[in-house]
């Protein structure tokens, strides 16, 4: 049972200003099979807070402030493979960088819409094959290019 002093919240209560922390997630399976991941050819990755995200539309998190889990990193753990999950599955990030546009205004939706331009030419498909609305704001456009320069730079030099 939970803590009767739980608290209910929703994820920009808990991770302010994009800021995010290790956490545990539990959630009910029926919850889960109603926000499956995307299912991309070639890919194994989606950033977990793609779903999370989509959960916290119609869900709240009870927030149990407790330790519930031990962990050590790995050398080889997805904190220190970022780059790599991002070369290796292109598509899956340009959900959860999409997911960003549609979540901010401003100067900052421009950047994650240029990032999912980027993502694209990175996974060698087209526009049209998504149906994300990308748009061609200079902004984005200057991002994507300097997205591309960034991963590129980085690809045999991790």
């Amino acid at each position: 049972m939970f803590p009767s002093d739980k608290i209910y919240a929703h994820l920009d209560d808990i991770f302010v200003n994009n800021k995010y922390f290790d956490t545990v997630q539990i959630y009910r399976t029926a919850v889960l099979k109603n926000n499956l991941f995307p299912v991309i050819k070639n890919e194994k990755f989606v950033p977990e807070i793609y779903i999370w995200r989509k959960i916290d539309e119609n869900y709240c998190i009870i927030v149990v402030p407790e330790i519930l889990e031990i962990v050590k990193y790995l050398d080889d753990g997805m904190t220190k493979s970022g780059r790599y999950n991002i070369l290796n599955n292109p598509i899956g990030y340009c959900y959860y960088f999409n997911q960003k546009a549609e979540l901010t205004h401003g100067f900052k939706k421009y950047v994650y819409h240029g990032i999912v331009r980027a993502l694209v030419r990175l996974a060698n498909r087209k526009m049209e094959d998504f149906s994300f609305v990308i748009c061609k704001n200079p902004i984005s456009l200057f991002t994507a290019f300097i997205f591309r320069i960034k991963i590129r730079g980085k690809k045999n030099g991790f």
